[in-house]
């Protein structure tokens, strides 16, 4: 029976992990042919009409270095791509990608299914920087405006990031008092924004609150590479250490046990989490539900292995984010803030996900 059977059921398991491969990889390759067909037809939609099939030939032209006349059709064809469209495709591509992967990331650092950089506080820090530097017209010395509203998203981010840090090193600290914190720290900044806002002009008042409920209206082609580089690096950052995340998603004395330092991979992890949500919410402001939604998703169709998780988020996230713009524009002409319908979207499908995972327990 031994010499038998056991080599069938090895294979049986082999067979078994290669099917569940492979629905993995699909999930995986079937978001990412839908975020392609979304990015050119998110590109369409505008007041000047340009065909679905056209649109990565009028980019590709552009790479190449074609030109048009300025009588051309095809000259505007190429400018409101580049200059209009482009940006913010691409701005919620990148955004997407970095926010799905930080809630990913800090879900597995924090063993936290409602970890995220929104509910711990780092979204709401992020936020107050930008009101800070809007309100009181604060520049850093050598910035541009740009760089100084991602300069000061980045500290104030740090400081919901160093609190978590912080409670880690007591004793007994669970998982759920580092979300329950990181919600007090949310509540506090979100009073201090509305603070600021009390005394300040009805124009900044207004700039401020689309920033709050997260557009990508304000996104020029000049911020992509930064955005591109940051979400890029970071993201990469975090699919090489899907090891290190499976191990502390385990509990730290098991990952203690096999060589890993917790407390110092864990602080990194938050200051890459602060640096990809500082400077996401400095270009589109607050965009809540995907890096809370997006991970839990990508977890039905892929399991709770990071190393499929990271990437899958990275897609995903973009994918949504994207259509999520995408319905934005065909409600208004200027464009709904894309954190309103993220709320519309994303609350349902985390309900969801709260029901069925109840049904399951059941």
């Amino acid at each position: 029976m031994t010499e038998e059977t056991c080599p069938d059921a090895h294979e049986d398991f082999q067979d078994t992990y290669r099917r569940h491969n492979v629905v993995k990889l699909t999930f995986i390759l079937g978001s990412l042919v839908l975020l392609v067909a979304a990015i050119a037809y998110g590109m369409t939609i505008g007041d000047r009409r340009i065909e679905f099939f056209d649109v990565y030939g009028i980019l590709w032209d552009h790479i190449c270095g074609r030109t048009y006349d300025l009588a051309d059709p095809r000259y505007w064809d190429d400018f409101v791509l580049w200059q209009e469209r482009l940006p913010r495709v691409l701005g919620g591509v990148f955004i997407g990608m970095a926010l799905s992967v930080a809630g990913a990331g800090m879900q597995a650092i924090l063993r936290n299914p409602l970890a995220d950089p929104y509910t711990t506080g780092i979204s709401s820090g992020a936020m107050t920087g930008v009101t800070i530097a809007l309100v009181l017209g604060i520049n850093v010395a050598f910035f541009s405006e740009s760089y100084s509203l991602i300069f000061f998203a980045f500290v104030c981010g740090l400081i919901p990031s160093a609190v978590i840090i912080g409670l880690s090193k007591f004793r007994g600290t669970s998982p759920a008092t580092l979300i329950l914190a990181g919600l007090a720290m949310s509540f506090m900044f979100s009073a201090l924004c509305q603070l600021l806002l009390l005394g300040a002009e009805a124009e900044t008042v207004q700039e401020t609150y689309r920033w709050m409920n997260g557009t990508l209206n304000n996104i020029r082609i000049g911020q992509i590479p930064l955005l591109m580089a940051v979400s890029v690096v970071c993201c990469a950052f975090f699919f090489a250490v899907t090891k290190q995340l499976n191990l502390i998603g385990a509990g730290d004395n098991s990952a203690k046990s096999l060589g890993l330092d917790t407390d110092r991979f864990r602080n990194l992890c938050l200051v890459i989490v602060s640096v990809m949500v500082g400077v996401s919410v400095s270009m589109v402001g607050i965009v809540g539900f995907v890096g809370l939604v997006v991970p839990h998703i990508c977890r039905y169709f892929v399991g709770n292995d990071n190393r499929f998780i990271v990437p899958a988020s990275m897609v995903f996230g973009a994918l949504l984010l994207v259509f999520s713009d995408i319905i934005s524009k065909m409600l208004t002409d200027t464009g709904m803030p894309v954190g309103v319908v993220l709320n519309f979207i994303g609350g349902p499908m985390f309900l969801l996900l709260i029901i069925r995972q109840r049904r399951d327990l059941w």
